[in-house]
């Protein structure tokens, strides 16, 4: 679409019967014009910023979720044990 795109910055995210989404990278003073022949073309653009605090949040989560479900199976397992393996 336009020249100033990065070479193979493009990347499939996900994907439906009837849509992809997709990421790409632009230089700053190329967006303005990406923007428009994206809608020209009919496609959807969405700006995406990046915040360090929100990734190192997501990964906290995601940690203390394993940590939990690693808790709540070593449970289970000494429950199945206790309750249906005889001595």
């Amino acid at each position: 679409m336009t020249q100033y795109v990065v070479p193979r910055s493009s990347n499939k995210i996900s994907e439906d019967p009837d849509y992809g989404l997709f990421n790409v990278t632009l230089f700053k003073r190329s967006v303005d014009e990406f923007k428009q022949k994206a809608r020209e073309n009919r496609f959807i653009v969405r700006d995406f910023e990046f915040k360090e605090t929100d990734i190192e949040n997501e990964k906290k989560e995601r940690t203390e979720l394993g940590n939990k479900l690693k808790k709540q199976l070593v449970r289970k397992k000494k429950k199945i044990k206790k309750n249906f393996f005889m001595y």
